[in-house]
């Protein structure tokens, strides 16, 4: 009956292993072993990032390079004249309830609170709310929420399973920002 030795498999047919871990029995040899090791795998992987590097500049992006470019020569005053001047939260919530009625998404509750806009600071608008419908639906009211709305942003957004199998129900927390006032 043959027992299996429990050594390492010997590819190179001495019996103390193969060549190459057969000769780093010392401390010292194991310790240069592996600090060859890492310059090697050190040197491969900057090779590879150069490579890569090299790679992706001469790939052609147009139009992230617009993007970098508006987001570099827009300082924080731009990004505030693109906001709507004042926002009427009434009317805010009418249209989204009005929308919602038409997808046939109930709206469970709503909460909303406002601060002001002053000179030095953005006005917010706060609304949280909660919805009950089916997901796609839930889904199309907030997409056509946020293209309509300039400003709207959305907080937070949770969804968990309603009472009936393909209904949802979802937490939304909207902000929605307006330009400061003048001074």
């Amino acid at each position: 009956m043959r027992t299996l030795d429990v050594r390492l498999f010997d590819l190179w047919g001495d019996s103390e292993g193969s060549a190459v871990l057969g000769a780093m029995r010392t401390p010292v040899r194991q310790f240069r072993f592996l600090i060859g090791f890492f310059v090697a795998v050190t040197a491969l992987a900057f090779y590879l990032s150069l490579r890569l590097q090299d790679q992706t500049q001469n790939v052609s992006h147009p139009e992230l390079a617009e993007l970098t470019a508006d987001a570099v020569a827009s300082p924080p005053e731009l990004f505030a004249e693109r906001l709507p001047q004042d926002t009427d939260s009434q009317r805010f919530l009418q249209d989204f309830q009005s929308l919602a009625t038409r997808q046939g998404v109930s709206i469970e509750s709503i909460t909303n609170w406002a601060a002001v806009a002053t000179a030095g600071k953005l006005g917010r608008s706060s609304f949280s709310v909660e919805l009950k419908g089916k997901y796609p639906k839930v889904k199309a009211i907030l997409a056509a929420e946020l293209d309509g709305t300039p400003g709207l942003v959305i907080q937070n957004l949770s969804f968990r399973r309603g009472g009936q199998a393909p209904d949802v129900e979802a937490h939304v927390d909207f902000l929605l920002l307006t330009q400061p006032r003048s001074r």
